[in-house]
């Protein structure tokens, strides 16, 4: 598995994943996603198994610790282990340095709860750890799992870079 970051050529399949992996909700117009690239905020990758594209990974990037804000892997290549090198292989793009994530907080009323299950167990299986951080993201509560440990400041941090001055309106770090 190779990451590289995403060439005009590669929108298409980009596009297309992220609609499909991605509820309307929680995705940022493409457009801003690239305005962040061109601004060195946010890296927009390519995950490839040989020449083929089989995911997108987006992050926004600070100091210390790298957000992944989407990670998707093709529907029709899941379920073979490809996330688990997916996520093997951002570790090593970015040298080591921490890595944090939001996943949609267990919620047993929820219609996709055994999804939000299943996904935690994934990032768990993966190596990442419940920060014990949450978080209201567009109002949608979320947990923060990472790769080692991050403080909270940390993660704030990231989100101030993310977000900008519209930070309070968008994510809720929760005391």
């Amino acid at each position: 598995m190779t990451i590289r970051p995403a060439k005009s050529s590669d929108l298409p399949f980009f596009r297309r994943l992220y609609r499909e992996a991605f509820p309307r909700s929680e995705r940022k117009p493409v457009s801003m996603l690239r305005r962040e690239v061109k601004r060195g905020r946010m890296e927009m990758l390519i995950l490839c198994e040989g020449d083929a594209p089989v995911g997108l990974i987006v992050t926004a990037i600070c100091a210390e610790p790298v957000l992944i804000d989407y990670f998707a892997i093709d529907p029709s290549m899941r379920g073979g282990g490809l996330g688990s090198h997916a996520l093997d292989a951002i570790r090593s793009y970015y040298g080591g340095k921490p890595l944090f994530l939001e996943i949609e907080a267990p919620d047993p009323d929820a219609p996709n709860q055994a999804q939000r299950l299943s996904r935690k167990r994934f990032y768990e299986r993966c190596g990442f750890l419940d920060t014990g951080h949450r978080v209201r993201l567009m109002g949608i509560p979320m947990e923060l799992l990472s790769s080692a440990p991050v403080t909270r400041d940390a993660c704030r941090h990231a989100y101030e870079v993310l977000y900008g001055k519209w930070v309070g309106r968008i994510v809720e770090l929760e005391e």
